[in-house]
């Protein structure tokens, strides 16, 4: 992972850090690298954050300054536009299951209206109780043969996963050749 004084975070600070936050953190300083982009490059550059999140639980002791802050959606956006010193829209979306579809639309039409040269997508989600997973399946929204069959007969119900995945997308008139690869291009949302 990625030590906590790369991404200009305290010990304390990232001892009472969402671990939703944490890992969207790793995760956009993992897309930029992907990308072949140095925090350098990106430092003070027009990329705009867009994350699809959803606000858990708080790790952070009710009477820590880092408290305040240490579940909201909005600082996961922040905190990577601050680490990075990013200068572009930055944003978090929580519509449920939608969310990083909705930060994917926002950032392409972000990137198409010119509000910013680079767009940094993320969407993260971490299971840390049992209790909306039980409530899920008390409710019969869940699967209970623990697979997806989306547009399927046999559909029964939706999986619960927590994980992130971020990228980093850019117009491809602006697309510079020398970073590292291309691995799609997004026609649409």
């Amino acid at each position: 992972g990625v030590e906590a004084g790369v991404v200009r975070i305290s010990p304390a600070g990232a001892n009472g850090l969402d671990p939703q936050q944490w890992l969207v953190l790793e995760g956009a300083y993992v897309a930029c690298v992907d990308a072949g982009l140095w925090m350098t490059e990106v430092k003070g550059g027009r990329c705009g954050v867009f994350i699809g999140i959803a606000a858990g639980p708080s790790t952070a002791s009710e009477d820590s300054v880092y408290a305040a802050n240490a579940t909201s959606i909005s600082s996961a956006a922040g905190r990577i536009s601050f680490v990075f010193d990013l200068h572009g829209p930055c944003t978090a979306y929580d519509t449920a299951c939608s969310s990083s579809l909705v930060a994917l639309h926002a950032a392409n039409s972000a990137l198409l209206q010119g509000e910013c040269d680079l767009a940094l997508v993320a969407g993260v989600n971490v299971l840390l109780s049992s209790g909306p997973s039980i409530a899920t399946a008390r409710a019969g929204m869940t699967s209970a043969t623990g697979r997806c069959h989306p547009f399927d007969a046999r559909a029964d119900g939706y999986l619960r996963g927590e994980g992130c995945g971020a990228v980093v997308l850019q117009r491809m008139n602006d697309a510079e050749p020398s970073h590292s690869c291309v691995y799609a291009l997004l026609r649409g949302v």
